[in-house]
């Protein structure tokens, strides 16, 4: 079994909206909801959570409702951080998966994840325990080294930027959890998916990413992802022989 756990904790204050950006409407439609949808039609995922904003628990289910979310299994009450959020929806699944499911977490301003990623996140997650959707560096990188500049280039071959989602065994998530509270580890600092395994000298394994999958954090993003919609619509209004990889 596939399980998904979507995360809507965030207020999204680069994107200057009033609400959480995750519930910031495009075309009519929170941009949540076209997350929720990628899940609910994804073939891959069985079962999903939300964690969430608790101010907007309620809303979440009714937009849930009124767009016919049928694989949401619930709302969950987010944490004071990003790290705290994600181990309250690892363990909100404790009573329900098994320790071979699959544990599958992405963020809710990550509107246009394909299927295909998805796909090939589970595979590799079966085949080796865990995967990360990754993409490797294109652009030259060098590190900072003081406020403006930069003494140090960085091989760009060895550079990899982690997206969402990712995926890991259920009972392994859970164990690294229980252990990170048993060490007193610090999820507030170390907040991601992936540093608790590196911490915990776990390997990641990587998977397939798309230039698609791109995370809204500012008003720029939104009116791509806007761009985007309305490009699909022009083009079906047209009868325009289209493609969707997404």
């Amino acid at each position: 079994m596939v399980v998904g756990c979507i995360l809507a904790g965030g207020v999204g204050r680069r994107v200057g909206a009033q609400e959480p950006k995750q519930f910031y409407k495009v075309f009519g439609k929170p941009i949540i909801v076209y997350t929720m949808e990628r899940f609910n039609n994804c073939p891959d995922v069985d079962i999903f959570d939300v964690v969430c904003v608790t101010s907007y628990i309620d809303e979440v289910n009714k937009l849930a409702e009124h767009y016919n979310i049928n694989k949401l299994r619930k709302v969950i009450e987010g944490g004071s951080s990003f790290g705290e959020s994600l181990r309250n929806g690892v363990y909100a699944f404790e009573d329900y998966c098994d320790v071979d499911d699959v544990f599958m977490m992405h963020m809710a301003v990550a509107p246009l994840v394909p299927d295909d990623v998805i796909s090939d996140l589970v595979r590799v997650c079966m085949k080796h325990g865990n995967a990360f959707s990754a993409e490797p560096s294109y652009k030259c990188m060098c590190e900072k080294t003081g406020d403006f500049f930069s003494d140090k280039y960085l091989d760009r071959e060895l550079i990899y930027g982690l997206n969402t989602p990712q995926a890991i065994r259920y009972g392994k998530i859970l164990d690294l959890y229980k252990q990170a509270e048993r060490d007193l580890y610090d999820l507030n600092t170390h907040t991601h998916m992936s540093t608790l395994l590196l911490d915990m000298n776990e390997r990641l394994y990587f998977s397939m990413s798309s230039p698609l999958n791109i995370k809204i954090t500012t008003m720029e993003d939104v009116e791509l992802f806007e761009a985007y919609i309305f490009m699909k619509e022009e083009k079906a209004k047209r009868g325009n022989i289209y493609v969707d990889q997404t």
